[in-house]
C-alpha cells in the first residue's frame, strides 16, 4: 500500500471530527494541490472553483496560480466547502509567529506504529512525483506548483521510474 493510502486511513481514524479536519485537510492541500507549505495555512473555501469540471484553488500570495485538486482529495475539499463555508480550508488559524504550527495543528494526536512522519514538503513532492509519473508536460507543471526553475524538478528525477525504451520512443515520437 503506498504510503499516501495509508496517511488517508490514518487521517479518516482521527478519534475527534476537528483531528479528522486538521489532518484530512493537510493531506488534501499537500498530496491533492501541492502547495508550498506557507501557503496551506491562509488558503480558504472562497478560494475553491470549479474550472472545466474540475474543483481547483485559486492560490493568492507571492505565486498566485489555479491548481486543479487531484482525486480523491478534490472530495475532501468539496465537503469543507460545503459544510464550512468561508473558513479556512485547514480549520485551524494558527498565529504568525508560531513556530510549530504544524505540531500545534495536528495536537497530542498519537498514530499508529508505521506512519510516516508528515513533512509539508514531503506531501508537495509526492504530489510533483504523481504528476510527472503521468507525463503533465514540465512548463504547464512548473505554472501550477508555482516554481520558476527547473532545480525542484531536479532533486525528483531519481524518484522517477525508468520507461521502457519503445514506450520513451513513441512518446518523443508521436505526432
Amino acid at each position: 500500500m503506498p504510503r499516501s493510502t495509508g496517511l488517508l486511513e490514518v487521517a479518516a481514524s482521527r478519534r475527534t471530527t476537528s483531528q479528522r479536519r486538521h489532518l484530512q485537510a493537510l493531506l488534501a492541500l499537500g498530496l491533492g494541490a501541492g502547495l508550498f507549505p506557507k501557503e496551506s495555512w491562509s488558503v480558504t473555501t472562497d478560494d475553491l472553483v470549479d474550472k472545466h469540471g474540475v474543483l481547483c484553488l485559486m492560490v493568492p500570495g507571492d505565486r498566485p496560480r489555479v491548481v486543479p485538486i487531484l482525486p480523491p482529495h478534490d472530495d475532501t475539499l468539496r465537503a469543507i466547502w460545503r459544510d464550512d463555508p468561508g473558513s479556512t480550508l485547514l480549520g485551524y488559524a494558527a498565529p504568525e509567529w508560531d513556530r510549530s504550527r504544524l505540531s500545534n495543528l495536528l495536537g497530542r494526536s498519537e498514530f499508529p506504529p508505521g506512519t510516516p512522519v508528515i513533512k509539508l514538503h514531503r506531501l508537495r513532492a509526492t504530489w510533483f512525483l504523481h504528476l510527472m509519473r503521468n507525463l503533465v508536460p514540465l512548463n504547464e507543471l512548473s505554472k501550477v506548483s508555482g516554481v520558476s526553475t527547473a532545480k525542484t524538478f531536479g532533486h525528483l528525477m531519481r524518484y522517477l521510474p525508468d520507461l521502457p525504451e519503445a514506450e520513451v520512443f513513441a512518446l518523443m515520437t508521436r505526432r
